[in-house]
């Protein structure tokens, strides 16, 4: 912490909260939305004290604060490469979803018209939707996972 930060730093600041910080930051899980509510709920801090908190916290990082863990760069590195997938994957599916739901449509009106090879893709579309969903929950959770840190190499068993 440079010199300036630790002469400007608020009341609210203790060095227990910037530990956490420091701690979550080392050991390469570092969430600040999850931190923030660690420090609010944990720590009983209003959102205002939050805040300055962190304000203050990321101000004070510089070129000789450590550095992560190899582990930890490396993790935090195939964490960012795996939700830009799951990124990318979660907007195809949103297509692919979208273009089922149309071809849905278009078969429900030709159904009234064509019969039971109608009612067989209809049938497909609506179970392939159903997929899709089950398969967008199964992202959404995994996304959720990562982004608070739950895979780091210390959570997993």
């Amino acid at each position: 912490m440079s010199e300036d930060a630790t002469n400007s730093r608020p009341d609210v600041v203790q060095d227990v909260y910037l530990e956490y910080l420091n701690e979550q930051r080392e050991a390469g899980t570092l969430n600040l939305r999850v931190a923030a509510g660690y420090l609010q709920d944990g720590f009983g801090l209003s959102p205002e004290a939050v805040h300055t908190v962190l304000n203050y916290w990321v101000d004070s990082l510089n070129e000789s604060s450590p550095a992560p863990s190899p582990e930890a760069a490396a993790y935090q590195a195939a964490s960012a490469s795996v939700l830009q997938s799951l990124a990318n994957l979660q907007t195809q599916m949103n297509l692919l979803q979208q273009a089922s739901e149309t071809e849905r449509e278009a078969l429900s009106v030709a159904f009234i018209v064509g019969g039971a090879e109608v009612a067989d893709k209809l049938q497909q579309c609506t179970e392939r939707g159903a997929l899709i969903a089950a398969w967008q929950k199964k992202l959404a959770a995994l996304q959720a996972l990562l982004t608070e840190g739950e895979l780091a190499p210390e959570h997993q068993a």
